[in-house]
Formats: C-alpha cells, sequence, structure tokens
C-alpha cells in the first residue's frame, strides 16, 4: 500500500508541476505558402523568420511575432527587387538593444547576392547591407551574430573570382553594418562553403559547412582567432561507394561548450543503394579547443532521409540537436536529440505538426533552449503548408511523461480498435506482449525507463504476433511502453517490476 501511494503523489505532483507552464504545438496560416527557418526569443513571445510565397516562387520574407502560448501577434513582410529568401537554420539573431538582425539571399535574374537585415524591435527595418552587391559573383548570407563589443560577424558563402568554386567569406562590420575587416577561406578546385557560425570564448569563431576533397563533399569546420586568422581545421566525412561525378558526404553543425570544448552535430551519408539513393547517418563528436577528438559517436537509424543540425548546449551540460527523419511512410518528421556532456544518449523524439496528416511532410529548422527549462522549436508543416511552432519541457514533452507517447503531436489512442495484451505484470522481469497489427506487416516496440531514455526497442513482425522481452531492475521501478504503426503511438502503457 505504501508504494502504490508514493507512486500516486508522485505521479500527482508531477502533473501539478507541468500544469503551470505552457507547453504548445501549433500552425501559424499567413494567408500563403509559408516557411520558417529560425525561431529567438523577444519581448513578448518569439520572433519567427520565413518567407512566404505564392504560387511560383518565395518573392517575400516574413518576421512573424507569437506570444509565449505560440498565438500569432503581428508579422512584418520585407520586399526587394527580386526573390527573397531566408537564411539558413539558425540565420536570425537578436541584438543587445533587443532588435534582429537576419542573413538573407536576393535573387535578381540569374545573380545571388546577400543582403543583411537590421531590425529594432517592432521588426521595423533600421538598415541593410551586402558583401557581395558591387560583384557580378554570386553570394548567400547564411549567418549572422553579435558580439559583446557591438560588431557584427557575418559569415557568407560565395563564389571566387572564376565563379567556378565556392568559398566561405566572414566579414566584420560594426553596430551601423560598416565593413571593419574580411577574409576568405578556401583554395583549388574545391568547393568550400559556411553554413554555421558560433561565437567562442577566445573572441575568435568556429565556422561548420563542407569543403569537397577530389569528389566527395565532406563536413567541414574551421576554427579562427577575432581577426579571422585560421587556426586549425578539421575535415570528416567517408568515401563511400558513389556513382556520380559529384558525391555529396555531410554538413558540420559545431558551436562551443561552455567549457571551451567543441561539439559538432554532423550527418554522412553511409552509403548509396544501387538506385542512386544516399543514406545518412547522424553523428556527434566532442573536441578539446585544440581540435582534438574526445569522443565520436554514430546515433539513430541508417535512413533515406535522417540529418541532425543546430545544436544547443543547455545549463547541465547536456546538449540538445534538432533534425529530421523518416517514419513508415517516408514522411519527414522532425526530431530532437539529446545526449549529455558524455555522449550518451538520453532521449531521441519525433515531432508532428497539428492535426497530423501522416502524409505531411514535418520540417524541424530551429530549435532553443527556454528561460523555463524548455524547449522551442519552429519550421513549417506541408498539407497545407504552414509555419509551425512548438514548445516541450526539458524531457522533449508536451504533455508530462511523454515517454508514454514518445510523438509530439501524435493524437493519443490514435487506432482504437489495436489490440494487445502485456502479462504478467507486475513482474518479475519478463513480460510477455501479444499484438494484432491490424493488417499491417511490421511494428515497432519501444520501452522507456521513467527518465525518458529508450532501454529497448523492438521491431513487431505482423500482421500478428507474441514476444517475451527481459527488463533489468530494481524492485518498483517503472518502464513504459509505446507501439507504433506507420508513425503513429497505437498503444501504450506501464511495467511495473516487482522482486
Amino acid at each position: 500500500m505504501r508504494l502504490v501511494l508514493f507512486y500516486t503523489f508522485f505521479f500527482l505532483y508531477i502533473f501539478k508541476g507541468f500544469s503551470q507552464t505552457e507547453y504548445f504545438n501549433k500552425r501559424i496560416d499567413l494567408g500563403y505558402v509559408e516557411a520558417a527557418y529560425s525561431i529567438v526569443l523577444a519581448d513578448s513571445g518569439y520572433a519567427i523568420s520565413g518567407a512566404i510565397s505564392q504560387p511560383g516562387n518565395w518573392h517575400k520574407l516574413a518576421l512573424t511575432f507569437t506570444d509565449f502560448n505560440g498565438d500569432f501577434l503581428k508579422v512584418k513582410y520585407y520586399e526587394a527587387d527580386g526573390h527573397l529568401y531566408p537564411g539558413r537554420s539558425n540565420a536570425l539573431s537578436n541584438t543587445k538593444d533587443k532588435g534582429f538582425i537576419l542573413a538573407t539571399t536576393l535573387q535578381n535574374k540569374n545573380l545571388y547576392e546577400d543582403l543583411l537585415f537590421r531590425f529594432d524591435s517592432n521588426g521595423d527595418t533600421l538598415w541593410t547591407k551586402s558583401v557581395g552587391a558591387d560583384t557580378t559573383l554570386d553570394f548567400a548570407g547564411t549567418q549572422i551574430k553579435e558580439l559583446e563589443n557591438g560588431n557584427l560577424i557575418y559569415l557568407v558563402l560565395g563564389s571566387d573570382i572564376t565563379n567556378d568554386y565556392y568559398r566561405i567569406y566572414l566579414t566584420m562590420l560594426d553596430n551601423n553594418g560598416n565593413q571593419i575587416w574580411d577574409k576568405t577561406y578556401g583554395s583549388g578546385v574545391n568547393h568550400y562553403k559556411g553554413y554555421s557560425l558560433d561565437v567562442c570564448n577566445d573572441k575568435g569563431f568556429i565556422i561548420g559547412g563542407q569543403r569537397t576533397i577530389g569528389r566527395y563533399e565532406h563536413p567541414y569546420i574551421l576554427k579562427v582567432d577575432s581577426m579571422g586568422n585560421v587556426q586549425w581545421e578539421k575535415t570528416f566525412g567517408t568515401n563511400y561507394t558513389c556513382r556520380y561525378t559529384h558525391c555529396f558526404s555531410g554538413t558540420a553543425y559545431p558551436i562551443q561548450l561552455a567549457n571551451g570544448d567543441f561539439f559538432i552535430a554532423e550527418y554522412e551519408v553511409i552509403f548509396q543503394a544501387n538506385n542512386g539513393i544516399d543514406y545518412n547517418k547522424s553523428r556527434f563528436i566532442r573536441l578539446n579547443p585544440q581540435g582534438e577528438t574526445i569522443w565520436d559517436y554514430y546515433y539513430g537509424p541508417v535512413q533515406l532521409y535522417n540529418y541532425m543540425g543546430f545544436p544547443v548546449e543547455l545549463e547541465d551540460g547536456s546538449i540538445i540537436c534538432g533534425g529530421q527523419e523518416l517514419n513508415y511512410l517516408n514522411k519527414s518528421v522532425g526530431t530532437i536529440f539529446k545526449l549529455s556532456s558524455a555522449g550518451d544518449s538520453l532521449w531521441w523524439r519525433n515531432y508532428y505538426g497539428q492535426p497530423i496528416d501522416s502524409t505531411a511532410n514535418n520540417y524541424l529548422r530551429s530549435i532553443k533552449s527556454t528561460n523555463a527549462g524548455g524547449i522551442v522549436g519552429a519550421g513549417f508543416v506541408t498539407k497545407p503548408q504552414d509555419i509551425w511552432i512548438f514548445k516541450v519541457d526539458s524531457m522533449g514533452c508536451e504533455i508530462p511523461l511523454c515517454h508514454v507517447d514518445t510523438t509530439v503531436g501524435i493524437i493519443e489512442s490514435a487506432k482504437k480498435d489495436f489490440a494487445f495484451k502485456v502479462y504478467p505484470n507486475p513482474s518479475a522481469g519478463l513480460f510477455n506482449f501479444e499484438y494484432d497489427l491490424l493488417g499491417e506487416n511490421e511494428g515497432r516496440l519501444s520501452i522507456y525507463n521513467a527518465l525518458g531514455a529508450m532501454v529497448k526497442q523492438e521491431k513487431l513482425l505482423g500482421p500478428a504476433g507474441k514476444m517475451q522481452v527481459e527488463i533489468n531492475g530494481s524492485s518498483g521501478s517503472i518502464f513504459f511502453y509505446t507501439f507504433e504503426l506507420k508513425g503513429a503511438i497505437v498503444g501504450k502503457g506501464k511495467l511495473i517490476l516487482v522482486k
């Protein structure tokens, strides 16, 4: 009886604590075809940068403001003589005057030009700048950050003087957008592309992206000092068997951690199928301040479309990364992965926009930690294509104890006629699972501990079957299980160990 009362009060306490915080999963329809690529904190909630399109082409930037519950407040549109493309993931940054800066790209006929916007807290434009405006070369703005002294560090992807090979451009600007210095990285008959940028403890910078070696385009990072001088560089990836003259191997997204180490989230092509389609796997690497490897791990499934990027370090030293993977219907779903400072997997969750449409794609493009210890994410969802914003707690849950249901946005009991039995329960450690997959040939059983970490995952072969699963733990331990079909949670429950 004491054990039952303890767990009753424990769960009541957990749910009471969660009820004081607003978590959500919402679409924002601006009346067009919309996309979102970055989210940051704003005075009254969140600011989301993206673009809108009428049928045919992207043509306007959109800066959308929501309150802290994800409800729409207002939107600001920005136009230019040509098509304006939103920057890469996390191309929008906060400034110390409570405004924003955004790196974008303008397409005018066949020429691409970087375009940097500075906004006030209301989203009104203070000024725009371009480092490639007076050239006949292609440039694209990818990242922009404000420094402690008010200067700006601006990362641009551009062409070399022959217009044949990409180069990384890094430019220091003052608070009004005037150029202080600029550097170019890359040489020879190789491409160098910069997509991510972080400011380092030594006032230098770490750049992430890609570089080519031969016909392979590999994940690449570059560490420079406060004046843009190269200190060291690293190239990752493998020369897998590739059928083409140009082979994509992956992209690197580095950040510097609070203790001075570097963390790199990247995805790499592991192999290429006979039909020429690439299959990826996520990879996470930790380096010391000199760029030497501390640990290097691959995680997650090998999939047709699977990547991790835009990492964020949390206050406790753990790290979250956002990205994509495919569900059972080969549709894109948002993914957040959390790992410890030692590289141990803590949890991996999938995210869908609301309302659920199993034939839609869900693109997660930016994540940030919140002041209350939660996580906010933004991107876009198709059918129809809308801005997507959601907020979850530190466990990645939109609802309390979501390791009972590991997919945010999935409607509880999605298939009410799904039949299953679990026995004995409680058990000394051996649990029998009987199931009927409703005519499907394959499903998945996942088991999680009370902290949300996955301890077992089994493939279910249909259309019906039975399996025995052994779970280890101390007497009184609680675990949670989910049955999944085609990306939807169709059954779930609790397991109790009694020894």
